[in-house]
């Protein structure tokens, strides 16, 4: 049966078809476009390019790059390296200590102080730095300017010669630095004991020349050399000329860049030319400052003993004979054995009167509370620190005049090493110790030059004219100890003293009723205190070594290498080193001017300051030591252990170390 609709439905039913054509139609219409731009788009690629290849290739040299073996075509290396090896010697003696743990009855007391009542103040924290620095160069070079097809051999010695100045100079100071023994933070005391009975011993021994030993209870005031003078040295005004800008506190201004020229001056045939060979100007420092406030208290109080140490040894020790033939430019004028070599120690003790300022300030005003911060065990300060710097500096030169101005350095390296450390705690009016108080402070310091040189004519006749200098090296040790505390000791503690550390030790902390009238704490409301029931272990120790072997061996040849040329102008420089080592410490153990120690009070001061010279008997790198010096020093050496045997220990090979062919040429 066909029912018809009514108006509107069929209205709608007959436009519903062109609704659907006219979506289908743009469907169609978006997907045309996109094949239109598609197609568009599509283009043919280009042609590749052609290119041919090349069969040889050349290859230049460049800079030189560190671990790249390089070995020039001019120079043909027969055999071993002429210049001797030189081992480094162990750089220092290390200390390892362990961490210290929290003791746990410090926690326990801290817990039953604060249920009694608000008078527990912070607990300072113990401080361990353990610094080891260390500077291993080989700067051995060989420099052949012009045709030479001799062979170049060249006996130093320096291996057995540094070896056995090293030897010598820390002979003395080996009870301090042999610290072996030293394992742990409990190992102080033996240790601090053991350097003052060694040096006591030795100040009953008669000291070798130029050598001052110089053991007492305090020590103040600059000695340089072993005499005591109004005004240190300066350092810059000592060092060479060409490193005094390098170590001065004022920056100079930088230079433009220039471009480098080579100065040809033609007269007829005759070709003008200079040579400048820098073959030394090596600089080493070492240089350390330390400041220990780690806690500082107006009044000290110690029931157990006072063990007070302040060690300086240096040591200066240098081998510096040179060969230089007649016929060599400026051998007249070279002035030989010019080594410079300064010891310069420094103690000061200041004295605050915290004391007084407080009582000046508040007059009248008496204790009326305290605040006590709780050490069950001991407190410990270290401060260790060693400074290690070798450097070989070896050279063997052999130049003639290339008829230009030539400059050819293979020396003039700098080794820094170089820390500064503040401990900074906190501040207390009292400070009470139950067990005993190790303060020590010990710089030592050492210097070891090797310089022999050798300047030799490839000819009979004289080579030109020009200047020479194989010296003017200097050596330089530089130490300050500056304390801060009493000086005055009181072995009769009062009773509330006494009284305030046996409940302290038995956990009362209530402050005893003497100190409220006590003078000495007039102007302080309320005391800040303290109190270690154990040890308090507070050691700074500077071990600073530099260590150069500069045994160059330079021969100038007469040949020039244009013909006609006339007499170069010669400037050889093998020498101006400089070994410095500069260390302070600075100690605040006390703003007061006086102490409450119950034991014995130990205190020693202790200056060494020692000037090794090797003899000069003709021999390069034998047992050239000054007899007095292996007397007094006892050092346990084979007789044979130090000959010189041409190359002292076994030359490397050819292409190995340390023989980097004109490194700081190319570098």
């Amino acid at each position: 049966m066909f029912l018809t609709n009514d108006p509107t439905t069929e209205i709608v039913a007959h436009f519903l078809g062109y609704f659907e054509l006219a979506v289908e139609a743009m469907r169609t219409r978006l997907g045309y476009e996109q094949i239109e731009a598609a197609a568009a788009s599509d283009q043919l690629d280009p042609a590749l390019e052609q290119h041919s290849a090349e069969i040889t290739q050349k290859f230049t040299l460049g800079a030189y790059q560190p671990g790249v073996d390089y070995i020039p075509p001019t120079w043909e290396i027969r055999g071993h390296s002429p210049i001797e090896d030189i081992a480094a010697p162990a750089p220092f003696s290390r200390i390892h200590l362990p961490p210290i743990a929290a003791d746990d009855s410090a926690m326990r007391q801290h817990t039953q102080a604060m249920a009694s009542g608000p008078f527990i103040g912070p607990e300072p924290g113990s401080v361990i730095a353990i610094i080891a620095q260390s500077i291993t160069l080989s700067d051995d070079d060989i420099v052949v300017l012009g045709e030479y097809d001799g062979p170049l051999a060249f006996q130093s010695g320096a291996a057995a010669g540094i070896a056995l100045l090293r030897g010598a100079a820390t002979a003395i100071s080996s009870p301090v630095t042999d610290a072996s023994g030293m394992h742990t933070e409990r190992d102080v005391p033996r240790f601090v004991e053991h350097v003052a009975e060694v040096f006591e011993q030795l100040a009953s021994s008669e000291p070798p020349p130029d050598t001052i030993i110089n053991i007492t209870d305090d020590i103040e005031g600059t000695y340089v050399n072993g005499e005591m003078v109004e005004t240190a040295p300066d350092l810059i005004e000592a060092l060479p000329e060409h490193l005094k800008g390098m170590m001065g506190d004022d920056e100079a201004a930088p230079e433009e860049p220039t471009e480098t020229i080579v100065e040809v001056a033609l007269s007829g045939d005759e070709v003008a030319g200079t040579v400048t060979l820098e073959a030394g100007g090596n600089l080493l420092v070492n240089e350390a400052a330390f400041v220990n406030a780690g806690v500082g208290g107006a009044i000290f109080a110690i029931g157990g003993d006072l063990h007070q140490l302040d060690v300086i040894i240096q040591s200066n020790a240098y081998f510096d004979t040179d060969t230089v033939d007649a016929g060599v430019p400026g051998a007249a004028q070279n002035l030989p054995g010019t080594t410079t070599a300064i010891n310069s120690a420094s103690f000061v003790q200041e004295i605050r009167d915290a004391i007084g300022e407080a009582a000046e300030a508040n007059p009248g005003v008496m204790p009326a509370n305290w605040q006590v911060s709780i050490v069950s065990g001991d407190l410990v300060f270290i401060e260790w620190l060693s400074q290690f710097t070798f450097a070989s500096d070896q050279d063997i030169s052999v130049l003639s005049s290339t008829g230009a101005n030539t400059v050819v350095t293979t020396g003039e390296n700098v080794g820094l090493n170089g820390v500064s450390f503040v401990n900074l705690g906190l501040h207390f009016d009292l400070i009470i110790v139950g067990g005993n108080l190790y303060d020590a402070n010990i710089i030592v310091q050492t210097n070891v030059l090797y310089d022999n040189d050798t300047i030799r004519m490839l000819g009979e006749s004289s080579a030109g004219t020009g200047g020479l200098s194989t010296s003017g090296n200097l050596l330089w040790n530089e130490a300050s100890i500056h304390n801060v505390g009493p000086t005055s000791f009181v072995d009769e503690m009062p009773d509330h003293y006494q009284a305030a550390m046996d409940d302290l030790d038995n956990g009362d902390f209530g402050m005893p009723t003497g100190f409220a009238s006590d003078m000495q704490f007039e102007g302080f409301e309320m005391l800040r205190v303290l109190y270690v029931a154990g040890n308090i272990y507070d050691l700074r120790y500077v071990e600073q070594t530099n260590i150069l072997g500069d045994a160059d061996m330079v021969a100038l040849q007469k040949a020039a290498l244009i013909e006609g040329q006339p007499e170069a102008q010669w400037d050889i420089n093998t020498g101006a080193n400089a070994l410095v080592n500069i260390a302070t410490i600075t100690d605040f153990d006390g703003m007061g001017d006086m102490a409450y120690v119950d034991g014995q009070v130990y205190s020693d001061a202790i200056l060494i300051q020692a000037e090794i010279l090797a003899a000069d008997n003709g021999y390069a790198g034998g047992d050239a030591l000054v007899t007095e010096v292996i007397a007094f020093l006892d050092v346990d050496m084979e007789p044979d252990l130090f000959q010189d045997s041409g190359l002292g220990t076994t030359p490397p090979a050819a292409d190995g170390p340390p023989a980097d062919i004109i490194q700081s040429v190319l570098a």
